[in-house]
């Protein structure tokens, strides 16, 4: 993907680095579900990880957004509802706070 020179530093963050991010969020998510119920959090791991790749996989096949995903599958009142509603009041300002620490590091990076 071409990309002008003032956003390269961000889309070199979301290349380079999010691998090492989503990672992050698979192993929380599954630490997460592990420590709320019963499932071992080998079992959880494995869920949230084949999880992730089959969703991905889905919205490339597609071309859905992950918006159009949620809307699909996120009934009014329902699980999914409450838990992606819990994500977008709190998650925002986690990535905005972890992003902007990144672009700081990679601006610090090769002076």
């Amino acid at each position: 993907m071409l990309v002008e020179e003032g956003e390269l530093p961000a889309a070199t963050i979301l290349s380079s680095c999010g691998p090492g991010l989503l990672a992050a969020v698979i192993e929380e998510l599954a630490g997460a579900a592990a420590r709320a119920s019963g499932l071992a959090p080998e079992q959880a791991l494995q869920l949230a990880t084949e999880t992730a790749a089959a969703t991905t996989a889905y919205l490339r096949e597609t071309g859905e957004t992950p918006g159009d995903l949620i809307g699909r599958v996120a009934t009014a009142g329902g699980v999914t509802e409450v838990g992606v509603k819990g994500i977008r009041e709190r998650l925002p300002e986690v990535f905005d706070e972890a992003v902007a620490a990144m672009l700081e590091r990679y601006g610090a990076v090769g002076k």
